[in-house]
This record gives C-alpha cells, structure tokens and sequence, in this order.
C-alpha cells in the first residue's frame, strides 16, 4: 500500500501499517556497545571472587579460616569498535563533497547555484552535518535528516535536524510498493505543560509530501499542511552496524587480554626465592639492592651454601601474542584500516598520492558499495532546491546539481595538475573540464571565464 490508502484507513490503523521495519535491529544494543558496555563486564565467568584467608592457632598450631579476601580479575573493554566506526566516518564523509553545477548557460542559474552552495556549506553545514549522521548510520544502522526553514517561516535559513535513536527518536521509513519512500513516522518524547505540571508527553509524527500528521500522548491527530509539497527528509539505512562483524573478535582480544593481564598481577612481577639463612633484606630506596645472607641448614639440618635467585615467569608469551595479532589483522580485514600504519609510512619516505591511494585499495571498494547508501545525498539537492525554490523562485527547481564525494587521503595537486596538462595537450580532455577536475575549485563554474578575462587584462595591460 501506498501511504494515501493507508491514511484513507481509520486513525487506530494508521500506526499498525507505519510503525514496521523488515529488518530485525536492536538499536539500544548497539549504541551501548558503541559507548563501551561489552559483554566481558557483565559475564559471570569474569565475576570477581573471594579466597579465604587463614592464621595458625597459637596454641594448636592448626590453621583456621580468619576471612576473606576479594579478588577481583581483570574486564578490560578495548574500544576498537569506536576506532572502526570514526575510520569509516571518516573515510566516506571525511571531505567536503564537491558541487557543481551543470546548467551554467541558462539565465539565472549561476547566481542561484551560488545561492544553494551557501546554503549547503554555511547555513545548513551539511558537510560537518553529514559526519553526525553517518556515524549515527554506522552505529544504530538507521538514521533520517529532516530539513525545514528556520522559525518555521519560508523566509528563514534552511536548517537540518537529526532523527536517530541516541538523540531520541525512534523512526519507521515506508515505503510504497515501486520502494519510493513516501512516509516516515518518528516517535519522541517533548517536555510539556500539562495541567500547570511539567511532564514527558510522547509525541507521534507522520510526514509525507502532503501534509504532517502529528498527536501528543493519547490526543487527536492534527494535520498540518506541507508547504513544499515534497518530503524534506532523507532516509538512510544499513542492515547492520559497522563493527557487526567483528564483535566476536574484539571479545576474543578483551579476554585473552584480560586472563594475561590477571596472570601477571599474579607472576608477572619476579619473586626472590632464598636458599639458606636471610641476615636482613635490602633497603627499599637502595637502586642496586643487596641480600646479606650466611650459610645455613636445609630441613634435614645439613649445612648448605646460601644463595638469592628470582624466580619470574616469560613475559608475553608468543603463542598469546600470535593469537592478539591475528585477530587485529582480522578487524582490520573485515572493516576499515588502521590510518596509523600511514603516518608510519610516511616517516619512512615520500610517498606520492597514486602511492597513497594504492595503500587503500581495499578502503576505496568498501565506499564504493557505500556510495548505494550515500546516493541520497541526490535527495538532499532535491530537498534545498525545492525549499529555496517556494521561498525564492522557481529558477532553484531549473538548477541541474550534481554531488562529487572526496577522499579525505592526501593528494598531490602537482601531479594531478601534470596530468591533466598533458591530457589537455593531447587533445582527450577540454580546458574546461581539467579545470572542474582539480579539487580547490569546487566545482566553480566561473573559474574558466575568471582565467580568460584575467589573461586577457594582462595581454591589454602589456599592449
């Protein structure tokens, strides 16, 4: 069904068509396991435990239970899923998008098109805007963005909310049956005045293109039209959260790491084992310490020479240390790459941007299969064209915009620049189009004609 024949339903069946997802997620769970709150803090196995303690009976000599003593064994949680989600934030939102605009020639479009890349870059701020949401995605796996003017006035700035589970909102996108979203209902708590009281009131909202249906608590639906004829929101989603594949792992290190670190609180540390009489033990501040000692008797009363030997277990075992790094190359296998390997690369040498790049091959497929999910960025022009469009004109709905995602990794304008000279000089590419290439233009459309009518009042001034 589409959303016009489920709100021709009656009002109570509404909710039971809308609030559905076909994906089986557990929000909640992945947030608290994002914040750090690992199944090695609450598992019985790890418990902290308690070991009685024994005095000998003076006048017996038995030993008898005098207490107890809490030990408490290691749970140390290793934030690797936080690591993997801000690297692949990172890697897909990191860089300002590139705008450009392919309908320069028509009246009216460039200074328009100047218009929008002012909304976008400095009202709206979806570039910092876009690294919330996506880490939001990567976390909870679902996530929306819902535009709307400033003071609720056409007249206002376009400004952008963030409807996700960590900022309060629980969110069911539908869609009709050719899977064009056509509605999204979004649940929230809104502190209220009621009967001079302040209280929690939960709020209910659905959005289509039409109108905005929305009640509070148990009260009646109250329809609100849509002035831009269009859903402002944009939907994204993900079957699963970033770090889904490697939960396993990222335990398998907190135990191994946790049962070692027990271990060496135990035997880590080297204990003195004295053969013979003990005369009196070194000073606590002496830097080299000395044991004085004289011959004694061992148990059967023989005499023997007294000797000090520490007794301390090998540290970091390699079969442990085999088996952590396995599964650290195995997170970074399965999700993204640790960027410190580059800093350390390039300590090593100079390393060009196609040698750069070459490094991350696996990091570029992975966003290129993002990209599916990032496409909605096409919605978000849609979306600001159609909001400027009723607030200021109609040629905002001409503009034909397209978005160019950027590599946070470094490149080298030198040789990218060498490139397109000699593609230039080949004849295989325009001008024109080397100029819309190189990233510190932005997709300027006037960079061409600036550089003509420059060049040509330099020509006039020498003439």
């Amino acid at each position: 069904m589409n959303i016009q024949e489920i709100l021709s339903l009656s009002e109570d069946q509404w909710l039971t068509e809308l609030q559905v997802d076909p994906v089986t997620r557990n929000i909640q769970s992945n947030i608290d396991y994002f914040d750090g709150k690992h199944p090695i803090l609450t598992d019985p196995s790890r418990a902290d435990y308690s070991i009685d303690k024994f005095e000998e009976d003076p006048l017996t000599g038995e030993k008898k239970i005098s207490g107890s003593e809490q030990v408490k064994r290691t749970k140390l949680v290793i934030n690797y899923q936080q690591q993997i989600v801000e690297t692949a934030v990172g890697m897909c939102v990191g860089a300002p998008v590139t705008l450009t605009l392919n309908s320069g020639d028509e009246t009216g479009h460039k200074d328009a098109f100047e218009i929008f890349v002012d909304q976008w870059r400095n009202k709206t701020r979806l570039d910092t805007f876009s690294v919330k949401m996506a880490k939001a995605l990567f976390v909870e796996s679902k996530c929306a963005e819902l535009y709307f003017h400033d003071g609720g006035d056409t007249e206002g700035d376009i400004k952008v909310m963030l409807l996700s589970k960590d900022n309060g909102d629980d969110i069911w996108a539908h869609f009709d049956d050719d899977k064009k979203m056509d509605a999204l209902t979004r649940v929230y708590t809104k502190r209220m005045i009621v009967g001079s009281k302040p209280e929690d009131v939960e709020v209910t909202q659905i959005w289509t293109a039409e109108s905005r249906w929305e009640k509070q608590g148990d009260g009646a639906w109250e329809q609100t039209a849509n002035p831009y004829e269009k859903l402002q929101i944009v939907y994204y989603d993900q079957k699963k959260p970033e770090f889904h594949l490697v939960t396993d792992l990222i335990s398998k290190q907190e135990y191994v790491r946790s049962q070692n670190s027990d271990v060496n609180k135990r035997v880590g540390s080297p204990s003195v084992v004295v053969d013979g009489e003990l005369v009196g033990p070194p000073e606590v501040g002496q830097d080299v310490k000395v044991w004085t000692l004289k011959n004694g008797q061992d148990i059967e009363g023989k005499p023997i020479k007294s000797s000090v030997s520490y007794l301390q277990s090998a540290s970091a075992p390699e079969a442990i240390k085999m088996e952590l790094d396995d599964y650290k190359q195995d997170m970074y296998k399965l999700t993204w790459p640790d960027l410190s390997f580059l800093r350390e690369s390039i300590k090593t040498g100079s390393l060009s941007g196609v040698a750069i790049k070459l490094m991350f091959t696996d990091s570029f497929v992975k966003i290129g299969l993002k990209k599916a999910i990032f496409e909605d960025f096409s919605r978000r022009v849609s979306i600001l064209k159609r909001m400027l469009a009723v607030a200021q004109g109609s040629v905002f709905d001409e503009l034909n915009i397209s978005v160019t995602f950027n590599s946070i990794l470094p490149e080298n304008t030198t040789e990218i620049t060498d490139y397109l000279s000699v593609a230039v000089g080949a004849g295989i590419t325009s001008k024109s189009q080397a100029i819309g290439m190189l990233n510190f233009n932005d997709g300027n459309p006037n960079i061409t004609k600036e550089i003509l009518e420059e060049e040509g009042r330099e020509i006039g001034g020498i003439a």
